[in-house]
Order: structure tokens, then sequence, then C-alpha cells
């Protein structure tokens, strides 16, 4: 097409699981899983493989991956135009680790140590940490697999801990276990100064209308506030006396309470271990 892609890449790209279709198609052009094609809106190249386009879609199993693996095993060890491995891809892509991810890593172990080569130089934990729906079982997996990368910083001076507060995870959906693997990147700032605690406040402060705010705006702190903690160490409510009472009740009473006292504990986690 006008981007390079050969029906490989398209099967790579929309396919869910290998068929004896995609079969037909790989052994009529077996050279077509080493071609790299991929261009950005504006212009990029992303020069990716049909192993990186299916790692980095969400919708492709571990049968596909496997196959495209099997049909260039070398392409796991090779970076894409903008210098992601395959495991880089699926990680921040958020995929579950038995679905894909553990096949990748299997076929080039090192990748788990590997930094992506631009200007940002995440490992994979940094990009499962960063993906807000990445499951808890990979973040573990990766932990468990190479510890150390809970000490690497990234070029702004990001550990995988700052990265996931700002994401929007609950405490235990993966922040606790990059927490425990490294406790002192909770008074670690980043290159701005922030600490994973004013990443996880500014993600998840609570706006004048009751919701969530963006990830670009903090409420305004108020000199008047009191909180309150179950005797299992999370936040069961908040209450700001200098705010309309409806703005936080609303939130906490609506359908949302649990997502919100989740992100509420988080901040609170975090202040409990580095007041």
């Amino acid at each position: 097409d006008d981007c390079g892609r050969l029906p490989l890449h398209v099967i790579a790209k929309y396919g869910e699981g290998w068929t004896d279709d995609a079969e037909s198609v790989l052994k009529a052009n077996s050279g077509a899983a080493q071609v790299r094609a991929g261009r950005s809106r504006q212009g990029a190249a992303h020069a990716r493989l049909p192993m990186h386009i299916a790692a980095a879609g969400p919708d492709a199993g571990p049968d596909l991956i496997s196959r495209l693996v099997a049909a260039h095993p070398r392409g796991v060890s090779l970076p894409d135009g903008f210098g992601k491995l395959p495991l880089h891809l699926a990680c921040e892509s958020g995929k579950v680790w038995e679905e894909g991810v553990r096949v990748l890593y299997e076929s080039y172990t090192r990748a788990v140590e590997e930094k992506e080569d631009n200007g940002r130089g995440w490992t994979a934990l940094h990009m499962a940490a960063s993906c807000p729906h990445s499951a808890h079982s990979l973040i573990e997996a990766l932990v468990d697999i190479y510890p150390a990368a809970t000490f690497e910083a990234d070029r702004r001076g990001q550990f995988p801990l700052h990265l996931a507060c700002s994401s929007g995870k609950s405490w235990e959906d993966g922040i606790k276990v990059i927490f425990d693997a490294n406790p002192e990147a909770a008074s670690a700032p980043n290159l701005v100064g922030m600490l994973p605690f004013h990443c996880a406040a500014l993600a998840y402060s609570v706006s004048s209308s009751g919701g969530l705010a963006s990830s670009n705006k903090i409420a305004p702190s108020r000199s008047h506030s009191s909180t309150s903690s179950s005797s299992d160490d999370s936040i069961v409510t908040t209450h700001n006396e200098d705010e309309p009472s409806s703005n936080i009740g609303e939130a906490i009473h609506g359908n949302d309470s649990q997502d919100l006292l989740a992100k509420i504990n988080v901040v609170y986690c975090l202040l409990r271990e580095v007041p």
C-alpha cells in the first residue's frame, strides 16, 4: 500500500490469531516477515516489521506473534524506526504477559534489560508502568525478571514508579510491586523536581466540578482538610471544609466511587511510606 505494507503487515495489524489464510500469505512470500514498512501521519518512518506491528497491536494473540517470531527469529532483537524492540511495544500497548509478551521475552531475554534507542530511554518496565491499562501480571513478571529496572531513570529523571503513579493505576494494580522493589524511588525527584507522590496527586486531582482533573492540572490546595483511614491502611473518605461538600460527595458516592477511592489510596500510601 502507500505505506509500503504487504498483506502480512496488514494481518499483523488487524489479526487476532494465526489462521490458515495467514499461513498461506506467509508461504506465498516468506520474505515479507523481514520487510519494514509504515509511516505516521506526520511522515515519520515507523520502519516496522510485521512482528513490531503485532507486538504493538492490542488484539494480536500469542499464536500470531509466535508464528511471526518463528518466521523471522532475529526480528525480536531489532528496533523499529523509533528505537523500540518488539518487547517494548508489547509492554507499551498493555498486553497480558501470557498473551504474547512471554514469547517475545523468551525469544530474546536481553530485551527486558535494553532501553529504547531514542530520547526517552525507557525499559520494558517503564513502558508497562506508563500504560494506564497494563495488567498487574505483566508488571509483576517484568519486576521479577529484571528488578534492576526499578532503579533506572529515564532521560527525564523518571523511575518506573514516577510513570506508574502518573498512569492512573491503583496501588495494588502495579504501583505496589514497583515500590516494593525500589522504595527509595519514592523520595527521588525527577528533573522537574516532582516526586512520585506529586505525579500521583497531579494525575488523581479532583476538579471543582467533582470529577477527575486532567493530568496537566492540579486542584487548588486548601488550608483546612481532614483525612481518615481504615484499619486496612486504605482511605475511605475525604472532606474539605472550604469546598462545597456536594462536589467531592457526588464523586465518592457516584458510579466512579471505587475508582476514585483507589486513586486517593495511592496518594495516601505514598504519603504513608514517605511522609
